[in-house]
């Protein structure tokens, strides 16, 4: 009789080797890696203030000589301070020749922003060739510096495109360990893809930092990748012979029947060992003693050398036999002229 046998099991593959004695189910496995580099680009998706508008104001300049003066636009005044504040007057003008004479002219901050928004008489000094001849202030705060909301690195996007980078990188990695050459994978093995990790960053560059104004955020990597590659072959040995530890004695295995399965991964410990499903599938078969079976059917009518089988083997179908020539009445007496087929062997 055929009884199809399955079996379903762990298999534990430790790199290191430290689970294997005294295991039925733990294998070797090697560790292998490659280096990749790639980069990925993601649109950011935060927000910063930057200075946007100029603040303006009116600049009052007085004559400290008894001639005209010519105030160029463009002239340059600003703030006594440490940073000071720059302001450059916007037109034309010619002070009166008298001293003290006094001309009002507008001014614009040279950089945008907040701080060109100034309370009066805190402009007091003249940049250039005209410095000893003219003095100014600024009788009015200046203001309308502002700044605008501009697309910005968040921490987000960094952690976004280094979460794609390193997919890619993962992908990449796992698809150059099947032809590396220094891996040498063999047809028979194996590398799961949730064995691959990155064990270490050489370089990671950023194209902006956290904040950062910037309308996307690229990054470069390169790194080192490992992943454990399993023999499968062994693994079916695992496997074989725990369908062979549920036969019962006088039964084999018929291997032409034999089918495997691999499973998924259970479990990545840190130590790199790998537990995975594997299943297997066979159709056991009693093991036939053709030599005993001679034995028993030697000079018998065929009649009783049916039943004969029927009682003493576990059959799967009526058993047949054919005598030559046809109308002899009794199974050959010479034990070896008696040939034996089965359902394996037909």
């Amino acid at each position: 009789a055929v009884d199809p046998q399955t079996i379903t099991t762990t298999i534990l593959a430790d790199p290191e080797g430290s689970a294997l004695e005294g295991s039925v189910t733990a294998i070797p496995a090697r560790i292998v890696g490659v280096e990749v580099d790639g980069s990925a680009q993601v649109e950011t998706s935060g927000n910063t203030d930057v200075p946007a508008i100029k603040a303006r104001g009116v600049a009052a300049f007085t004559n400290l000589i008894p001639d005209q003066v010519t105030i160029p636009a463009g002239t340059i005044v600003r703030t006594s301070a440490a940073q000071p504040v720059r302001f450059v007057t916007l037109e034309d003008t010619t002070l009166p020749g008298d001293i003290n004479a006094t001309v009002a002219i507008p001014i614009e901050a040279i950089e945008p922003g907040f701080e060109g928004n100034l309370p009066s008489n805190r402009i007091n000094q003249v940049e250039g060739p005209l410095s000893p001849r003219i003095g100014v202030t600024n009788p009015e705060p200046s203001r309308g510096g502002d700044v605008a909301s501009v697309p910005a690195v968040s921490q987000d996007d960094q952690d976004r495109v280094r979460a794609l980078v390193l997919q890619n990188l993962q992908q990449r990695a796992f698809a150059e360990m099947q032809t590396d050459p220094f891996i040498a994978l063999l047809d028979s093995e194996f590398i799961p893809i949730d064995s691959l990790a990155v064990v270490l960053v050489q370089t990671e560059d950023y194209s902006g930092f956290v904040g950062q104004e910037a309308d996307t955020l690229s990054l470069n990597m390169r790194v080192v990748v490992q992943g454990v590659a399993i023999n499968e072959v062994t693994a079916r040995e695992v496997v074989y012979l725990q369908l062979a530890d549920q036969v019962g004695s006088g039964f084999q295995i018929d291997p032409e029947t034999l089918v495997f399965r691999r499973g998924e991964t259970v479990e990545i410990d840190d130590q790199r060992r790998v537990t995975f499903v594997m299943q297997g599938a066979g159709e056991v078969t009693p093991i036939i003693d053709a030599s005993e079976v001679r034995r028993l059917l030697r000079g018998l009518p065929p009649n009783e050398a049916l039943a004969t089988l029927d009682r003493v083997l576990p059959l799967a179908a009526p058993p047949q036999i054919e005598t030559w020539p046809r109308f002899w009445p009794l199974m050959p007496l010479v034990p070896a002229r008696i040939q034996i087929e089965t359902g394996s062997n037909q």
